[in-house]
C-alpha cells in the first residue's frame, strides 16, 4: 500500500538498498470459514501449517496509513493496539 507516499501524507526522506540478507517475517493466515486451518505466508509463498506454527506470528493483513500511525503512537506510548489485538488468531468454536 503506497497510498500515503503517493499523497503526500508520508514524505520520502530517503532510500534504502537492503542487501543485508534480512527477510520479512513470515505471517499467518487463518482460514475465515474454517477457523481450524491456517497457511504461512513467507518469502512470497503461502505453506500450510497447524496452529501451533502460527502461535507468535503476526496475521497477513494490509495497514492503512492511519492504522499503521496508531499502531506506532501505540507502541512509542507503551499501549495496546486495538486493531493488532483484533488480528490474534481466533479460537475455533464449533456450532
Amino acid at each position: 500500500m503506497h497510498s500515503a507516499i503517493r499523497s503526500g501524507r508520508w514524505p520520502v526522506v530517503g532510500h534504502v538498498l537492503r542487501d543485508d540478507g534480512l527477510r520479512t517475517p513470515p505471517k499467518f493466515i487463518q482460514d475465515p470459514l474454517d477457523a481450524r486451518k491456517f497457511s504461512i505466508y513467507e518469502d512470497g509463498q503461502i505453506r500450510t501449517a497447524s496452529r501451533q506454527e502460527c502461535l507468535g506470528l503476526e496475521r497477513a493483513a494490509v495497514w492503512t496509513p492511519e492504522r499503521i500511525e496508531g499502531r506506532l503512537l501505540d507502541h512509542y506510548m507503551g499501549h495496546k493496539n486495538e486493531q493488532l489485538e483484533s488480528f490474534r488468531i481466533k479460537s475455533f468454536r464449533p456450532n
